[in-house]
């Protein structure tokens, strides 16, 4: 998500770069790429975006510099067209868990809560697969208010988590 998010414009930024002659700014932006791209295991944008980052530093051809910057802008779209469908705490959700199980554990999670029974730390344990998938955003928090016996945070914390997750999906 974050790869998505914050550098698929990354041919776009280095281009606007160096259309201003900002040569530094376009070499750090491949640079950057090209560290994050090994990282999520994108070998040839990791490639492509380290030939860029030479050719930029050593002053070669622009020409040259801004069609490999046109071969991997397709590479990145190509890349974040492929991560789209599972960019949405939804579709994680649904493609790992049977989404019965994901909503009976749901409710059963807002029973306990609503309760404030302890019940709801043992649920937490057995299902924190489930329940870091579903709610990715979300997690961190309602583990540590459930951990805390925070039961009235923690419900707060549910019901956001279950709103966000309503407006990408039904559940």
């Amino acid at each position: 998500r974050k790869f998505v998010t914050g550098h698929s414009d990354a041919a776009a930024v280095c281009r606007q770069a160096l259309d201003a002659l900002d040569r530094q700014t376009a070499e750090r932006t491949m640079h950057t790429l090209r560290g994050v791209a090994g990282n999520i295991g994108a070998e040839d944008i990791q490639a492509l975006a380290g030939e860029i980052e030479v050719a930029i530093r050593n002053d070669i051809n622009a020409a040259q510099v801004f069609a490999q910057l046109e071969r991997l802008a397709t590479a990145l779209a190509t890349l974040s067209d492929a991560l789209q469908p599972y960019l949405t705490e939804a579709n994680v959700a649904e493609s790992i868990f049977d989404q019965n199980k994901v909503h009976a554990v749901i409710e059963k999670l807002a029973a306990l809560l609503q309760a404030s029974s302890a019940e709801t730390n043992v649920l937490l344990l057995a299902e924190q697969r489930l329940l870091a998938a579903v709610f990715p955003a979300h997690y961190a928090r309602l583990a540590e208010s459930i951990n805390s016996f925070d039961f009235d945070s923690a419900e707060s914390i549910l019901q956001s988590a279950r709103q966000t997750l309503a407006k990408e999906k039904d559940i």
